[in-house]
C-alpha cells in the first residue's frame, strides 16, 4: 500500500486540495528514491549498460530525511482529517534491541523513571525481553 494507493481510495470529499499540494510535493521528494528501487527491481538497467542514459541521482541524508518530512507531513494530514488524530514525528535511539524491547514493554515515562533509580536488571522483564542477540 503507497500513500498514493492509499488517497484513491478515500472519498474526494474527504481530502481538500492541500492534500493534493502536500502529496505534490512528497512526489518530488521521492522520486530519487523511485529510480533506485525501479533500476534495483529490474537487476540491470540495458539503457545504463550501454551508457544511454542519466546516472541514478546521489542519494544524501538531506533527500532521505526530505522525503520522510514530506512522507511524515502527508500522514499527518491524514491522520488529523480523517481520524483527528495527531501522530508525533520523533526518532528515539536505543542502545540495542533489549532497551527498546524494555521501554515499549514498560511504556516512555516508566522506562526513564527505572533507569534513573539505578540497574534495570532489578526488574522483572520476560525472557523474550532479556535475550542476547547472537553475536
Amino acid at each position: 500500500l503507497s500513500l498514493a494507493t492509499l488517497s484513491n481510495h478515500l472519498p474526494k470529499a474527504v481530502l481538500p486540495s492541500d492534500f493534493e499540494t502536500l502529496m505534490g510535493v512528497y512526489s518530488k521528494r521521492v522520486e530519487f528514491a523511485r529510480d533506485w528501487r525501479n533500476r534495483v527491481l529490474a537487476h540491470n538497467d540495458y539503457a545504463l549498460a550501454i551508457n544511454q542514459s542519466h546516472p541514478i541521482a546521489i542519494a544524501t541524508r538531506e533527500k532521505v530525511r526530505s522525503a520522510l518530512d514530506a512522507l511524515y507531513d502527508c500522514m499527518a494530514f491524514l491522520s488529523f482529517e480523517l481520524d483527528d488524530a495527531h501522530i508525533v514525528k520523533e526518532i528515539i535511539h536505543y542502545a540495542d534491541d533489549t532497551s527498546l524491547a524494555q521501554t515499549i514493554f514498560l511504556g516512555n515515562e516508566a522506562f526513564a523513571t527505572a533507569q534513573a533509580d539505578g540497574p534495570l536488571n532489578s526488574l522483572a522483564f520476560p525472557d523474550w525481553i532479556m535475550r542476547t542477540p547472537p553475536e
